[in-house]
């Protein structure tokens, strides 16, 4: 069973009425390396439910190289129903307690992929892609609240 650590909100930026970029720093200060495209739970207490603890798993917008904090840019989607951590979280101030579980997660990216030509297609949220962008194409389609990435992967020049 995964344990749980500690750590503080120490940064909330409202972008948009529903989009917020959120800092978590451990209680301990050791950030754990992990690579890009890879995502931590995060648990909250939930006061409506008797502080039972809600978990659920957000990707890492940080760079695996900063050790200050964990960034994550968040959609708030409300309809048909609001999540409940999403919610809590969009209702935090800065010095909430929350907890999280180690980083996890295999779609990850990784500048020793060789491929002659390929098109790798997955449903999954834009930040994963966003620190090594400049190396691969990208067309973005919006559907719904989802993001269909499609990224060609050439051999460098």
């Amino acid at each position: 069973m995964a344990i749980d650590k500690k750590a503080i909100i120490t940064y909330v930026q409202l972008l948009k009425e529903d989009l917020a970029v959120f800092r978590l720093v451990p209680t301990d200060g050791v950030i754990p390396n992990y690579e890009a495209g890879q995502f931590i739970t995060v648990g909250m207490p939930i006061p409506s439910e008797d502080n039972k603890i809600i978990r659920r798993a957000y990707s890492i917008a940080s760079h695996p190289e900063n050790k200050k904090y964990f960034e994550f840019v968040i959609r708030w989607v409300r309809k048909p129903f609001p999540g409940r951590l999403t919610t809590e979280l969009f209702n935090a101030k800065e010095g909430s307690d929350v907890s999280w579980i180690k980083p996890l997660g295999h779609l990850t990216i990784n500048d020793e992929l060789e491929y002659k030509a390929a098109s790798h297609q997955t449903c999954c949220n834009l930040v994963q892609f966003q620190m090594k962008q400049e190396n691969e194409n990208a067309l973005i389609k919006v559907q719904s609240e989802i993001y269909l990435i499609e990224v060609n992967f050439f051999p460098g020049d």
